[in-house]
């Protein structure tokens, strides 16, 4: 990374090469702290000229929502008017307890910045792009951070605790419901078979769905999750919370339709790891519903 010194220079050598109608060569992309990204060049001590922003898309995100301890980023595009404008660029945050604006990243053609917002908490806050006069926001609702609460409520048990009960004894430890809602019925956050993807997207953040394929999950060869050769799932997300050295797994599966068909919760192993075999052996081969 480029010192804050060096920015300086660069930028007035730039915005005078501007000014003196010559074309600046870019080199790359540069990268500086937000907190710095106004003081990184002297903006208009050049040129005098404010920051443009044109087009209806300048920023690429106007609403988000996604799960505490991640990071998402924010571009400011359409920018017109060489480096001096683009450094000029900043990002704030009305609730820096919530998403504080962290990294800037300057294109090397200074046509856009792009801002890495990191996501400390629950809750709501509004991210600004600064662009000379000009504000652009996106309000950002940050869901609480996957943990060892999302494995309580489905049974009175803790599926973390129950697993640490007997973990010496089987190798791999699974728990969940699926074609049918079972005595429980839904995970932590209230996601029951039945619900829709917007359903879970509201409670877990925005969602990485990924295909179904048996031969990458074991589970999916049970009698329910299919309609003679055909799948009755076509999509999953799954989320991951690790503690100490074992790894807790939630999978939620959607029909083609986007509706919950099943979730399932697994310890000890991943799912791409349990073979078709050692599923159907269940119990014999250590492996437990709770």
């Amino acid at each position: 990374m480029m010192k804050k010194s060096t920015y300086r220079v660069c930028g007035m050598v730039l915005a005078m090469a501007v000014a003196l109608g010559s074309a600046p060569v870019t080199t790359g992309i540069a990268k500086v702290k937000n907190e710095n990204a106004s003081k990184a060049v002297v903006a208009d001590a050049v040129s005098g000229s404010p920051v443009v922003v044109s087009g209806p898309t300048a920023l690429d995100k106007t609403d988000v929502n996604t799960m505490a301890g991640k990071k998402i980023t924010l571009t400011l595009k359409n920018i017109t008017g060489g480096s001096a404008q683009a450094y000029a660029v900043s990002f704030t945050s009305d609730n820096e307890a919530v998403a504080k604006p962290s990294t800037n990243t300057v294109a090397a053609d200074f046509t856009s910045v792009t801002c890495t917002i990191d996501l400390l908490a629950k809750g709501s806050a509004v991210i600004t792009a600064n662009a000379g006069g000009s504000k652009y926001t996106c309000n950002v609702n940050v869901v609480p951070a996957f943990s060892k609460a999302d494995f309580s409520m489905y049974r009175p048990s803790n599926f973390v605790t129950a697993y640490k009960k007997v973990s010496k004894k089987y190798a791999w430890y699974y728990d969940g419901e699926w074609g049918k809602p079972a005595k429980y019925g839904s995970t932590y956050r209230g996601i029951r078979i039945g619900k829709t993807i917007s359903d879970v997207t509201r409670e877990y953040g925005e969602l990485t769905l990924k295909k179904c394929n048996r031969k990458k999950d074991a589970f999916l060869y049970e009698k329910q999750f299919n309609s003679g050769k055909k799948l009755k799932v076509s999509k999953y997300t799954e989320f991951v919370y690790k503690d100490g050295k074992i790894t807790y797994r939630l999978r939620i599966y959607f029909t083609s339709a986007g509706k919950v068909h099943g979730f399932i919760y697994l310890a000890g192993k991943s799912f791409e790891k349990i073979s078709k075999d050692d599923y159907r052996k269940g119990k014999r081969t250590g492996e437990s519903l709770i």
